[in-house]
């Protein structure tokens, strides 16, 4: 609602100021006379409100309001306002860059491929970047054997830097595979179904 008498508040402020504008001018004895009806003036000034800075926010501010009423109309729950979510979307975007940066300077290139070392029946894998989705759930297959998720550990180190380690040990017999996750030497790990 605020929305709506905002932007007819808004308009009636630039219309008012445009009609004085244009009265001047034809009022204006120095002009060519050749000036036109009035009426091609206000056409143009009532659509150029549009396009200037108060309007487009105003008229971002309406149809704002009328999504809002809209949505909290059709489901119930009132979404929250644009003019909060951008900003909360940048700053979300600076963190993520931020993290990214403080991971890169940490850790290395995000596109260092896996490092694998195989002790006896255990498997280790060494990574740049933590593996959320990996979990003892999951079956992970490496040259043709199956393993379980042991142990992660996310204060290793390896070559002088720190990596997150990820130790397996074989699977269990007779236990039901669900989704196999397939590791290879110098690849990203992607789950496969």
């Amino acid at each position: 609602m605020a929305g709506v008498v905002f932007w007819f508040w808004g308009q009636v402020v630039y219309q008012k100021q445009m009609a004085e504008m244009v009265a001047a001018i034809l009022a204006d004895e120095r002009g060519s006379g050749n000036v036109g009806t009035i009426t091609h003036y206000g056409l143009v000034t009532y659509f150029a409100f549009m396009f200037t800075v108060k309007g487009f926010f105003l008229t971002l501010f309406l149809l704002d309001g009328i999504a809002r009423a809209t949505a909290g109309a059709m489901s119930g729950v009132v979404p929250g306002t644009l003019f909060l979510a951008i900003p909360f979307l940048f700053w979300r975007l600076a963190r993520r860059g931020v993290r990214e940066v403080v991971m890169i300077f940490r850790y290395g290139t995000a596109h260092k491929p896996d490092s694998l070392i195989q002790e006896g029946d255990t498997l280790c894998v060494r990574r740049t970047r933590p593996h959320p989705e990996w979990n003892a759930h999951l079956a992970f297959r490496h040259e043709d054997k199956l393993y379980r998720l042991h142990h992660y550990d996310d204060r290793a180190h390896a070559n002088g830097r720190p990596c997150f380690e990820y130790w397996f040990k074989p699977w269990p017999e007779g236990q039901t595979l669900r989704r196999v996750v397939s590791i290879r030497e110098g690849a990203d790990s992607t789950p496969t179904p």
